[in-house]
Formats: structure tokens, C-alpha cells, sequence
């Protein structure tokens, strides 16, 4: 996603389309940057401390194989595609935290997911960036270029948890390719080549939504492809996947929306779950589990624009009638829960999207302006169920933020052959879950018969007495079962169960056990 900027005044239109045209020379062209060896002992200080300073390459922000990709006389190490070291605890956790919610409709999930997905380091997005940051701050020591949202690949994005993609698809050089393009209308510079397209008789395949398309910018197919390789490893088989395609107007004015219907058929064949297959199974507007949709041989599902009679068969969803979305500024963690224009907000049977933004151009634009996704701002989103929280830059320490569950070494569920229940703790780290003995006495979180574990509306109380964990729901009050919460939000109502009932003890939850793969 990017924010869309009219120019309305021809003077500054001009000034961006040169902007921008200066860069496209440069670095589609066999044009080179100024080698790093040309740069004074001073540049090269200041420049690698901006470089290090944002994503620390070659130093030890990531566990992962580092390699070497150049390009534009720049060179860069990254995390090798698929080698991100994902910490044992974390990697349970997130697991655990997926999966407890398989039987959950998809408008009531919550899950992890990323903003701009493909525009990530290992695919050489932020190549020039450093070079670009040493020029800008040149004229202001301010300013800075960040143009790579992620910083590691779609595949350690997925290996860490997240279950939402977002991948930008724009017509470029005759190819379908994930650009981060779109975003500023320059109506002098669209005038000019409809007006060339006039003189010429030809169709000019190129606008201002194209801007930041590069000759090197990824196929569409490839970052598709790579999705599917990963859901095809056994580990993944119970895995179920949404991706948006974020496109602009002009891909189906130049009639190329069958193209991107051919790409996701090609890739994913029969197991994309489809709007007319939805409409067709789920008149009433509900929607299925993950569950659900894996027994029928379900992977994917596919959100975009609507694409009218170019997706005559309704493969995608029209995106806006399946979520609402807004920045983080524009959100409200718990208590509040609240998203702006949009009632009556998360975890209320419609999904919501929650996005960050990381990206710097300069004088331009600052994406930091509007908030950050961070240690500050995920834990109380999580804990309102947003349907998809979706940062930037995601790495393991920014995953651990969207944890509401498992507390730090947390589940132990077999030591020495005993088995081990699990409790939301009470006392210390109100409201995170551990393991204990079975035959530890805490009371039971027992959820009105017949409700929903996701529904934050459902009412919860605790047992009469306490005793060991048990399956039976007897000590429960009339009417209610023991349960468990699927979501930060309904993991909040039992906390605060626990603190209106004057209970500062430890609660059992019925929690089955979900062995990572």
C-alpha cells in the first residue's frame, strides 16, 4: 500500500516527474553510481553509520546466512532466502498462536502479517539506498532514503509467522512485476503520454503509477511461485495463506487483469479459494475455518481490486468488502480498540488491518510520520484481535511483540514423561500462559455453552472451586464449559475476569497441545 499524492499544480508535478526521472535514468541505464572508493574517509564513516544504523548488514541484527548481492557498483549483504534463525521459543509460540485459532472463521482470526511483503532486501530493493541516503544527507543531515520495507525474504517472513502477504502488481517492460510504484498522480506527466499515444497511434504501457519500476524489479510470477514452494513443504500442509494484490488503475485499463488471474491459476491451480466458490458455499455471508478450507484442499486466498469482467470466473475478492484498513496512527490498541472511520471496530465479525510504514524519500515523504508498528504500539493491537497487524521490517524481535499468549520459555508440555497443563498466569505476567503440573489447584476459565472463544462479546466465569486440571466441565458454573481464548482480546476478558472477581491466583485453561512441526 502507498498513499495516493495528487500534484495539483503543474510547476511541482514537473519537479517530481524529474525527480523521479533522474533515478529511472540512472539506474536503468548503463549509468553507475560514483564507486564507494570515490567517497572521502569521512563519507564512507557517515555513510556506513546511516547504513548500519537502519539495518546493521554485515553486523549481527540478523542470525541468518549472510551473502553478497551487488548491483549499480553497490554491493550489499543480506540474509540468504530461507536462512533466518528463528529463535526455538518464538517459533512455538507463533506456532502454537496460528494454529489454536484453526477452527476460528477467517473474519474472526488474528495474525501476523507484513506491509509491502516483496519490497524486501534479499531481492536487492534497497540497493541503492545507502548511496541515496550519503546524497540527501548532503543537503540536510535529516533526510534519509529507506526504499526496502522488509529485510528479510517472503520465505523467512512466512517461517517466522506471518499469514498475510501483500504484493504489488504493476505492468512494466512487458511483464507482470512486484514494483513499489503508484502512489503520486502527475496529471502534466499522464497528459503527455496520452497525448504521444495519440500521435503515435501506440499504446504507451507506462504513467506516473509506474514510477519506481525498475528493470531489475521481480516477476510476479517468482514471488508466487516462492509462496507456493513454501506451502508445498510438509511442515506447511496445514498452513492457509492470504495475499493482497495492491494494483493500481492502470493494469486493468491496459486490459492485463487476465494476466494476473493466469499467474495465480498457473501457480496455485485448484487450491485458491475463490469468491464465487464462497458465495456459492456461504450464501449467508459467514466464513469457513482454516480447517475447513484445508479438508477441501484450500491454500490461498486472494484479494485485489475489483477486477469486473476481467475475473469473469471470481477468483479474486474485492478487497474492500472483505476488511477495513488504516495506518497505526490510525488505530486504537486496548482498552479502546477502535479504527478510524470504521464502527464497530476489531474483533467484531468484519476483518481489520492494521499497516506501518517504514519508508523514507527524502524531503518527500516519511512514512515514521504516522506511528510505527513496534514494541510501544503491537502489544495493545494484538490484544484488540486486529484481524491483520502488518509492519515493517519484520524480523524475530518485532514478532515477538504480536505474542499475547505463551509467556518467555513457555510451553513445556513433557518433562521427564510427566505431563504438563496449561494455566494463564495470575500472579506474575498477568495474563501470559505456562505449563505446570496437572495436579497444581487453580480455578478453571469456564465460557458460556454454545458461545465463541473468539467472540470477545461471550461471557466467561470461573469454577466454583479449584482443583486440578481436568476435561470435565462439572466444576463449571451451570451453562458454562471449560475453554480456552483464541484471541488477545478474549485472553483479556478472563484477565479481567480475574481481577473484578478479586482473584489474583493463576486460572486453568483447556488448552490441547499443538506440537510444532
Amino acid at each position: 500500500y502507498q498513499r495516493r499524492v495528487r500534484v495539483a499544480t503543474m510547476p511541482l508535478s514537473s519537479l517530481f516527474f524529474c525527480l523521479f526521472l533522474s533515478l529511472t535514468f540512472v539506474f536503468s541505464s548503463e549509468l553507475s553510481l560514483p564507486s564507494r572508493d570515490d567517497l572521502s574517509v569521512e563519507q564512507k564513516e557517515k555513510l556506513a553509520s546511516i547504513y548500519d544504523q537502519r539495518f546493521s548488514l554485515g553486523a549481527t541484527h540478523l542470525n541468518c546466512s549472510y551473502i553478497k548481492i551487488c548491483g549499480f557498483d553497490v554491493c550489499s549483504y543480506v540474509c540468504e532466502i530461507g536462512s533466518l534463525f528463528i529463535p526455538p521459543w518464538l517459533k512455538q509460540a507463533m506456532y502454537s498462536q496460528v494454529h489454536l485459532q484453526d477452527d476460528v472463521p477467517l473474519n474472526w482470526r488474528a495474525v501476523l502479517g507484513t506491509h509491502n511483503t516483496y519490497n524486501a532486501l534479499p531481492y536487492g530493493v534497497g540497493l541503492p539506498q545507502d548511496y541515496l541516503n550519503a546524497l540527501v544527507q548532503t543537503i540536510n543531515p535529516n533526510w534519509k532514503v529507506v526504499i526496502a520495507n522488509q529485510v528479510v525474504s517472503i520465505t523467512d517472513q512466512l517461517n517466522i509467522g506471518i499469514r498475510f502477504l501483500e504484493m504489488d502488481v504493476h505492468w512494466y517492460r512487458d511483464e507482470l512485476r512486484l514494483c513499489h510504484a503508484g502512489g503520486i498522480d502527475l496529471d502534466g506527466f499522464n497528459e503527455l503520454i496520452e497525448y504521444l499515444e495519440n500521435v503515435t497511434g501506440e499504446v504507451i504501457y507506462y504513467d506516473s503509477e509506474t514510477i519506481g519500476c525498475w528493470n531489475w524489479s521481480r516477476q510476479y510470477s517468482e514471488g508466487l511461485k516462492e509462496i507456493n514452494n513454501w506451502l508445498q513443504l510438509p511442515e506447511n500442509r496445514n498452513e492457509f495463506l492470504i495475499i493482497y494484490n495492491d494494483m493500481q488503475d492502470d493494469l486493468l485499463q491496459w486490459g492485463k487483469g487476465p494476466l494476473v488471474i493466469g499467474n495465480l491459476t498457473e501457480v496455485f491451480g485448484n487450491s485458491i479459494f475463490t469468491q464465487g466458490e464462497w458465495e456459492e458455499m456461504y450464501p449467508d455471508g459467514s466464513w469457513p475455518s482454516p480447517k475447513e478450507l484445508i479438508a477441501m484442499g484450500k491454500r490461498v486466498m486472494v484479494c485485489t481490486h475489483d477486477f469486473g469482467d476481467q475475473d469473469p470466473d471470481d477468483i479474486t475478492f474485492i478487497k474492500d468488502q472483505v476488511w477495513a484498513e488504516n495506518s497505526q496512527s490510525d488505530t486504537q490498541g486496548y482498552p479502546n480498540c477502535t479504527i478510524h472511520h470504521f464502527n464497530p471496530g476489531p474483533n467484531a465479525g468484519f476483518m481489520t488491518l492494521v499497516r506501518d510504514d517504514a519508508l523514507y524519500y527524502g524531503p518527500f515523504w516519511n512514512g515514521s510520520d504516522g506511528g510505527r508498528l513496534n514494541a510501544t504500539t503491537i502489544p495493545p493491537l494484538s490484544s484488540c484481535a486486529f484481524t491483520f497487524i502488518n509492519p515493517d521490517e519484520l524480523d524475530p524481535t518485532t514478532a515477538n511483540y504480536i505474542i499475547w499468549s505463551w509467556d518467555s520459555d513457555q510451553p513445556a508440555q513433557f518433562v521427564d514423561n510427566i505431563k504438563y497443563c496449561t494455566k494463564l498466569r495470575g500472579s506474575r505476567s498477568v495474563g501470559r500462559w505456562a505449563t505446570a503440573l496437572c495436579s497444581e489447584q487453580h480455578f478453571l476459565a469456564c465460557m458460556r455453552t454454545g458461545g465463541d472463544p473468539y467472540d470477545h462479546f461471550t461471557e466467561w466465569r470461573l469454577s466454583s472451586t479449584r482443583s486440578g486440571w481436568t476435561t470435565d466441565s462439572k466444576l463449571c458454573p451451570d451453562g458454562f464449559t471449560f475453554e480456552y481464548p483464541r484471541n488477545g482480546r478474549t485472553n483479556e476478558n478472563i484477565i479481567n475476569l480475574l481481577t473484578s472477581s478479586g482473584v489474583s491466583d493463576d486460572v486453568w485453561l483447556n488448552v490441547p497441545y499443538v506440537p510444532t512441526p
